[in-house]
């Protein structure tokens, strides 16, 4: 999955950083890091997907 060269919502600098995601089910709670391009602007977040 090839990212974006520049933010879908504000056309901004996109720089690929680790953020966190948190995820809950039930009343269980994970908080995983995860790659991901983050707009420098508008802090627009694109996830990228690893599949093999």
């Amino acid at each position: 999955m090839q990212g974006f060269d520049k933010c879908p919502v504000c056309s901004g600098e996109i720089q690929e950083k680790e953020v966190e995601k948190l995820i809950r089910g039930g009343v269980h709670t994970a908080i995983l890091r995860v790659s991901a391009e983050v707009c420098l602007h508008c802090g627009e977040e694109s996830q990228r997907s690893r599949r093999k």
